[in-house]
């Protein structure tokens, strides 16, 4: 494969990790095989039909670009054929040094999915098991579509309901109206 941003995102990471992949083989390997269970159901976002939010086990969603809320691998199965893959480091962690810039982070996820549809892609939205970063990231989307935070909460929640609500991520989301 030529040079592209996944190939950089792989020569920083393993630069960072001593060359080293971790124990899943992130970022090395072609397809991360997440250990947790999660559905395959893609469900369209509340306010915007052509973003799909979902998990790390979706398939077939047709999507023509991606933002992975997540590791994924060179050629994860989930993006099935995304022209462009977008990736957010953003952590399903307790601890906020995992997120040390979290308001930014959410925003800039929720700001690529906005870019990519404004340039007219169908956007596969996912991380692992669509718990928190998924639905999270989907808020923000809406809030930049100029929705109420409130009703996004609930209409995300309703629309996917693998939504944990709760977590420090989830929480971060009413900061940002």
């Amino acid at each position: 494969r030529g040079r592209d941003g996944r190939h950089g995102v792989v020569g920083a990471t393993l630069t960072v990790r001593g060359g080293r992949s971790d124990d899943l083989g992130w970022p090395s390997v072609d397809d991360l095989d997440h250990v947790q269970s999660a559905s395959s159901h893609v469900v369209a976002h509340p306010f915007d039909d052509r973003v799909l939010l979902g998990t790390h086990r979706a398939r077939n969603h047709g999507a023509t670009a991606a933002v992975s809320a997540g590791r994924v691998g060179r050629q994860q199965a989930c993006l099935d054929g995304a022209s462009v893959v977008v990736e957010s480091r953003l952590m399903d962690h307790e601890d906020p040094a995992a997120n040390s810039n979290l308001h930014f982070t959410l925003w800039d996820a929720a700001d690529a999915v906005r870019g990519l549809r404004r340039e007219g892609h169908t956007v596969f939205l996912h991380c692992v098991a669509a718990e928190q970063r998924t639905p999270s990231i989907a808020i923000a989307y809406a809030v930049l579509l100029g929705k109420d935070i409130g009703v996004a909460r609930d209409a995300v929640r309703n629309a996917l309901p693998s939504t944990r609500a709760h977590g420090r991520v989830w929480d971060a989301v009413a900061d940002l109206e």
